[in-house]
């Protein structure tokens, strides 16, 4: 016989009113009535937890502890309680974020998309003052500014040459004349042996991949993985010549090829430095092997098109029927390459990010990965590991866009990895073992960010914005105690400093969330604590941190990174923007005799130097990453949009684009920028003539090639084959957002407030 489950109290019951089911619920509390509860399908919680996850079961320390509990939603609002878009609370103040914060955007017959209330889309069109930025570029007909590729005249490429920033970003498109990449896996064997480079570079490139990269996709047995090679390919060698015959024996070998060419590639990727002039083998030395080493690696670069095959093998795989592990392996190998390659990247807006990983995610379930049913003890190792990496892909798109994560951990059997030299998937022993051990330090900022998550991402049910801020002062003690700075070049600070950088830019996120929340209901006091919490972490923890990563050694920790760094890119540069849109729209409104003009120009100016200073930072690595220079395009332009006089006329009288805080509250802003200054109350003292007139702020350009970046990855797209190659012109308007940022530009419209003020 089937249970039927009361959520409601006998009391509510009764009477056929509407319970909120706490304990005591708030009808029963009113009427000092004893609230009782007959039957409930979930423990109840206290009225301090009521939107608090239920907690199920505690993982012992063997289990695998990504998170350490288990959590399912509280049971969904019934019809009466659940009304369109609100959900009624009468003692809580509680936000929904899904309702108030997720779009689908919908472009009839062509294009549906989802984005997660995460997401800088949902953001931006979230926040009434950011949205008029949204319809102004619409209006304007630059829709491209965060999309395709600028309008490049097709002659202007005819005695374009690219072939030496190719070179120097590791984005070579082409080592052999044939471009065409041959769909039939026979034809492709003689196009492989074609384009596959010499004994000596497969070699010491698979040597690098398990001494270097390994660690950041641990997902293959080195033994078993180099015996499948030396059969198809011959047994190693260190000669500097080229492959003869491939001995296929088997349609699965084409699985093993192709995972072979993206482990090429990424360990040629792993010699690139960010600083493209450390790349120019005549600057490399001759004085020590490592040196050889990376500079012959260098002068033999592993081209875009040894991916573009090995989509090709697995392409010739039904991974919807039957597959295998090493076709697991390899569509795993492809999604992590997209995940940090240069020449493509995930999106920034996460639409569609999560179809491939979620696909992943079924594979191996059906594979039996999530399971402990493996007799090879080595093997059992090596599905632990693949499942935390899969997990990591997970947890980043789910945290990093808000969307529903595709691991059920109801249904992981996996134990936690553990080191066993006997059963090492690594020759390397210590290496594995440093491995294990740099894992078992990511488990307590993890269940942090599962808790927030679980809370904010549930479509049906709103979350107390007090249990919610516990959580939240929670995750940022523990990340400002641990820092967030690259140390050591051991694993453990390198996949430490990983996970606390997903921790700040969650952070951020729900931080700018609840601002929009609060300032689009007029309780502005609310909306400055978190606008004003969200400011202190960008410019005290997260700019010295990006800064910081120009002088990084380790090419793969950046790699890895650079995926998060994308993502705040956009958040830093729009919450920054929001800020600053408000406070110039109020600073055109205040009397030229007001005391806080001086404070709202000093803002603004402070503002537009951090978002300026976060361009300038992270521009360089448009020079190599894709998304990145679409990124700077984008928030340039954006940027831009806040100073032009054109804009201001539609958004001049809309009193949500105000900046409705106190002049104590603008000041405590200010102090985030004139700390010494303002805590001396010397306020009075700045200059403000020569903070107008001051230099925009700037960093080294040094890493910046002088290559024309729209024409190169113009041709870097079309020749992958990867985007379209749109040619949309670009509608000329007031500004251009292509150009570097130039004082002129910005400071009449300062003066123009300056004028009359007394010095």
């Amino acid at each position: 016989m089937q249970v039927r489950y009361v959520t409601v109290c006998e009391n509510c019951r009764l009477r056929k009113v509407k319970c909120d089911r706490k304990l005591p619920c708030s009808s029963c509390k009113r009427t000092s009535i004893d609230c009782k509860y007959k039957t409930s399908a979930k423990r109840l919680l206290d009225n301090n937890n009521t939107h608090d996850p239920t907690v199920v079961s505690d993982i012992g320390s063997d289990e695998f502890r990504f998170p350490k509990k288990i959590h399912i939603s509280t049971v969904s609002p019934t019809d009466e309680e659940y009304n369109g878009n609100e959900y009624k609370s009468d003692d809580i103040d509680t936000i929904n974020v899904c309702q108030e914060f997720h779009h689908v955007y919908v472009k009839p017959n062509t294009v549906r998309c989802s984005y997660g209330p995460f997401t800088w889309v949902s953001f931006m069109k979230s926040d009434k003052t950011l949205r008029h930025i949204w319809n102004y570029i619409d209006f304007l007909g630059i829709s491209n500014l965060f999309k395709a590729m600028e309008g490049v005249d097709q002659e202007s490429l005819n005695n374009y040459n690219c072939l030496d920033h190719q070179y120097l970003t590791g984005i070579v498109l082409s080592i052999n004349p044939l471009s065409i990449v041959p769909q039939d896996p026979e034809t492709s064997e003689s196009y492989l042996i074609s384009i596959l480079p010499s004994r000596k570079v497969v070699w010491t490139l698979i040597r690098r991949f398990f001494k270097i990269v390994y660690p950041y996709v641990p997902i293959v047995d080195e033994r078993d993985f180099r015996a499948h090679i030396t059969r198809i390919l011959d047994e190693e060698s260190f000669e500097e010549i080229k492959f003869e015959t491939i001995n296929v024996d088997n349609k699965l070998d084409f699985a093993h090829l192709g995972t072979l060419l993206i482990i090429l590639r990424l360990s040629y990727l792993s010699y690139l430095s960010m600083n493209l002039k450390l790349n120019d083998t005549s600057n490399i030395s001759n004085h020590d092997s490592k040196s050889l080493e990376r500079k012959f690696i260098l002068n033999n670069p592993i081209s875009l098109q040894l991916v573009s095959l090995a989509k090709e093998y697995l392409n010739e795989f039904d991974m919807f029927e039957r597959t295998s592990i090493y076709v697991f392996q390899l569509a795993l190998f492809l999604r992590t390459y997209k995940h940090f390659a240069p020449d493509e990247g995930d999106t920034p807006d996460g639409c569609y990010v999560q179809v491939l990983t979620s696909t992943l995610v079924s594979i191996a379930n059906n594979l039996g990965i999530n399971r402990e049913c493996s007799h090879d003890v080595t093997e059992r190792g090596l599905f632990r590991k693949m499942f935390i990496h899969l997990n990591g892909l997970d947890s980043f798109e789910s945290l990093t866009f808000g969307t529903p994560t595709s691991i059920n951990y109801r249904f992981i059997e996996n134990k936690f990895a553990k080191f066993d030299p006997l059963t090492s998937n690594l020759v390397d022993i210590r290496l594995e073992q440093e491995i294990i051990s740099a894992y078992d330090n990511l488990v307590e900022v993890h269940d942090l960010l599962t808790e927030i998550y679980t809370l904010t991402i549930n479509l049906n049910v709103p979350v107390s914005i007090e249990v919610l801020g516990t959580k939240i002062k929670a995750l940022e003690k523990r990340l400002v105690a641990e820092g967030l700075r690259i140390g050591s070049d051991s694993l453990k600070d390198s996949f430490e400093v990983r996970q606390s950088l997903l921790g700040f830019q969650v952070l951020l996120t729900i931080y700018s969330i609840l601002f929009v929340h609060y300032d689009s209901k007029g309780q502005y006091s609310q909306s400055f604590s978190y606008i004003y919490n969200a400011v202190r972490l960008i410019k005290i923890y997260i700019i010295p941190f990006l800064r910081s990563l120009h002088e990084v050694n380790d090419n793969v920790l950046v790699i890895s990174l650079l995926p998060l760094v994308q993502s705040l890119y956009l958040k830093i540069v729009l919450v920054v923007c929001s800020l600053l849109l408000r406070n110039n729209v109020s600073l055109q409104k205040e009397a030229k005799d007001s005391d806080r003009l001086k404070s709202l120009i000093l803002l603004s100016i402070s503002l537009r130097n951090t978002a300026i200073e976060v361009l300038e930072i992270l521009s360089p690595f448009g020079t190599r990453y894709y998304y990145f220079w679409r990124i700077t395009r984008g928030c340039n332009g954006v940027l831009k949009i806040c100073y032009s006089r054109d804009f201001y006329g539609t958004i001049k009288d809309d009193p949500s684009c105000e900046l409705n805080f106190s002049s104590l509250e603008v000041k405590l802003l200010l102090q985030l920028f004139y700390e010494e200054a303002l805590q001396g109350n010397e306020f009075a003292t700045i200059d403000l003539n020569a903070v107008i007139n001051a230099s925009i702020p700037e960093i080294s350009n040094d890493y910046i090639s002088g290559i024309d970046l729209n024409k190169f990855w113009y041709i870097v797209k079309k020749g992958s084959k990867s985007t379209s190659s749109s040619t949309e012109s670009v509608i000329e308007t007031d500004f251009n957002h292509d150009e570097p940022f130039d004082f002129d530009y910005f400071a009449g419209f300062y003066n123009e407030f300056f004028n009359g003020l007394d010095q």
